[in-house]
Order: C-alpha cells, then structure tokens, then sequence
C-alpha cells in the first residue's frame, strides 16, 4: 500500500513538478548572436564586416576522466600557443558547467580544433566576428570591437546601435 501510494503522489500529485524539472534538463534556449553590420567609404569600398569566427569552450561535467581533460588540453595546447598544463588546472579550479577555452580564435586555431566538436564535453560555437579590409589603415577612425562584438572605438563605437543587430 505504501508503495501504491508514493507512485500516486509522484505520477498524479507531484506531476507537473517533475515534468517541469525533467523539461529543464532537456531543453534550453541558445542565444545566437547578431552578425555587425558592414561598414562603407563613401565610394561604396567595404571597409569592415563580419565574419564567422569560432570560440571554443568544455562543460567539464561531462569531463568524466583524466584521460578527457588531458585530450582536451593537449588537442588546444598543439593549436594554440597555450600551455598544457595551464588549460589542465583551470578545468580543475572550474567548479560551473562552461568554461570558455579560446574566444574568437584565429583560422587556423580553427580549423584544427574543429576536427575535436564531437568530443565529449567540448563545446564548439560560431560567432560573429570582424573583418577589416585594410588592416590598420584608418584604424583610428573605424575602430574596433570587443570579443563580445560591441563597438570600442571610433565609427564601431559611435555608430554600436545602428551596427550591432539584434541577437536570435
């Protein structure tokens, strides 16, 4: 009887608790972020625009051996200039759920890393970054963003409303 009883007050009773817990677990919305609108000379000459870039993080949660961080680590410690051992103790220290790695990595960091997306608790996401089309010249005047894509200076900053899109 008892047995019968606690099955009633979990499956009738209790249901719409657990489902909206189970419902949490399973799903979750994912921010995709707004590419910046381009930027002109008056000649109609591109000067800046956006460009895929890939950042790169773990949910060490998911991180079940030794043998998963020391892949992770080794696989961006042969991509990037970071060193192994440093990427090792920050996933220990981290005690959350994600953990950015690299941000808005280079092409070829990219490129080499995204052969390890299917990896158990690596976390690949494309982003929005820039691209200006002649480099440093008029950098002072055109300006330049954040890794979070929000305009710091010059035409990015002043114009940051008009540029920066709505996120999705």
């Amino acid at each position: 009887f008892a047995v019968l009883a606690k099955l009633f007050k979990i499956q009738i009773m209790d249901a719409e608790y657990y489902r909206n817990k189970a419902h949490k677990q399973h799903e979750s919305k994912v921010l995709l972020s707004a590419y910046r609108g381009n930027i002109y000379d008056r000649n109609g000459l591109l000067i800046a625009s956006s460009v895929a870039r890939y950042s790169f993080a773990i949910d060490p949660t998911l991180l079940k051996s030794k043998e998963d961080i020391d892949s992770i680590a080794t696989a961006i410690s042969e991509t990037s200039n970071i060193d192994k051992q440093s990427i090792i103790d920050k996933i220990k220290l981290h005690k959350g759920s994600f953990l950015w790695l690299i941000r808005n990595a280079p092409d070829n960091t990219s490129n080499r890393l995204l052969k390890y997306s299917g990896k158990r608790g690596f976390i690949v996401r494309e982003v929005p970054g820039r691209n200006y089309s002649f480099a440093d010249a008029a950098s002072q005047i055109v300006g330049c963003t954040d890794v979070d894509n929000k305009g710091l200076t010059g035409i990015e900053l002043s114009l940051d409303k008009v540029l920066k899109g709505k996120d999705g």
